[in-house]
């Protein structure tokens, strides 16, 4: 008899749209006393058939939507008579016993199952911190949207994407918790086959991210100041110190963690770094040429062949300041000779390491030339040696 009830049971959730493997588990859990299914369980089924369906299609519990987690005592009645078979097999009935709102039941449920799935996902992405806010929002009854806009507001979820906060200052969209962890994935990858796995951490990950640095970018800082100082001259290796102090770093061949973490912690670090560099390079080239220059100096020159896009810094050092110590005597000779006004360092600057010659250096130059034309005194060549004494 049980098994025509069974049936009849499947038939309605069938034509109530549930599947056969689901019905088969609603029927199932219905009859929870292992006896087969009673009347008034089928008759249950059969007057929630369309809830039963909706529900299981958004993969509610049906045990938990039935209410079967009880006794059947607790668990199947509608307030009506019901049947309930004892050890002996022999049928009993209960009355004025009511059955849980499948509504409430419902919803419990998909509420349970959302949060049980959102734990295991956060344990599993090493997200343990977050775990206890969320079992807070399941005991508040929250929704699963609800808790997600609580999660973002707690301590717990800013200090884990803290990098969000400079994402968002910059007018970026905040990273979700699995866009966060990805970019976290590529930014370890990327260090360790740099070499820099002690800095494959959350605190430089949130760096990268809070400056919103694309790995390619942060590949291009690592290989233009690496690259750089790998390859300089001992002379230049020597003055690196001077420069990466502030960061520091007092052996830039040996400390390579916190150069790295200096380049990658934002753009003005950086920026900073590799200027260290073009300076270390530029006062190897004045020490070359014997030529002395006040660090202001040197800054200034720094400036001048980077914004003029000069690649080799190096290079550009040893020729201009040879270049330098050579025009510079030369021209306040001549600008006290001819009572002219002095030409400025900044100019004197661009002609020695840009070629370009100022309209007042062309004048003195020119006046020169016409005093000592056809003079049996002293030559060009004279002059020369006389201002290179000097020096």
């Amino acid at each position: 008899m049980s098994k025509a009830r069974e049936q009849k049971a499947k038939d309605a959730l069938k034509a109530a749209g549930v599947k056969p493997g689901a019905a088969n588990k609603i029927v199932k859990q219905a009859a929870s006393t292992g006896k087969g299914l009673s009347p008034n369980e089928l008759a249950f089924i059969q007057r929630n058939a369309g809830q039963l369906a909706g529900q299981t299609k958004s993969q509610v519990d049906a045990k938990a939507f039935l209410g079967t987690t009880g006794s059947r005592m607790e668990a199947l009645s509608s307030g009506q008579t019901r049947t309930q078979t004892n050890n002996s097999g022999s049928e009993i009935t209960a009355t004025n016993v009511n059955l849980p709102d499948p509504y409430t039941a419902a919803r419990d449920a998909d509420i349970r199952s959302a949060y049980a799935i959102v734990e295991d996902a956060f344990i599993k992405y090493g997200l343990e911190s977050l775990v206890p806010a969320i079992r807070r929002f399941r005991v508040q009854g929250l929704s699963e949207e609800e808790a997600q806009l609580e999660l973002e507001k707690t301590p717990e979820y800013k200090a884990r994407f803290a990098g969000n906060e400079g994402r968002i200052a910059k007018g970026l969209s905040a990273y979700k918790p699995g866009e966060y962890i990805q970019a976290e994935d590529t930014y370890a990858e990327l260090l360790r086959s740099n070499n820099l796995v002690g800095l494959a951490n959350r605190a430089t990950f949130s760096k990268l991210i809070g400056g919103a640095v694309s790995p390619a970018e942060a590949q291009d800082r690592i290989n233009l100041v690496f690259n750089q100082i790998d390859n300089a001259p001992s002379d230049v290796k020597n003055e690196l110190s001077r420069y990466f102090s502030q960061f520091g770093v007092g052996n830039a061949n040996v400390q390579r963690l916190e150069i790295a973490e200096a380049i990658l912690s934002g753009e003005d670090p950086a920026m900073k770094l590799e200027a260290g560099v073009r300076k270390a390079q530029l006062r190897a080239g004045a020490t070359a040429a014997r030529f002395f220059t006040a660090e202001d100096r040197l800054e200034s020159i720094e400036k001048l062949i980077t914004e003029s896009g000069v690649s080799n810094a190096y290079v550009a050092g040893q020729q201009g300041f040879q270049t330098l110590a050579q025009i510079e005597p030369q021209t306040e000779i001549f600008a006290q000779r001819y009572g002219m006004q002095p030409v400025a360092g900044a100019e004197l600057e661009k002609e020695a390491f840009l070629g370009l010659e100022s309209q007042k250096r062309k004048r003195l130059k020119e006046q020169e030339r016409a005093t000592f034309a056809g003079s049996a005194g002293t030559t060009q060549s004279s002059l020369s040696q006389q201002v290179s004494g000097q020096v």
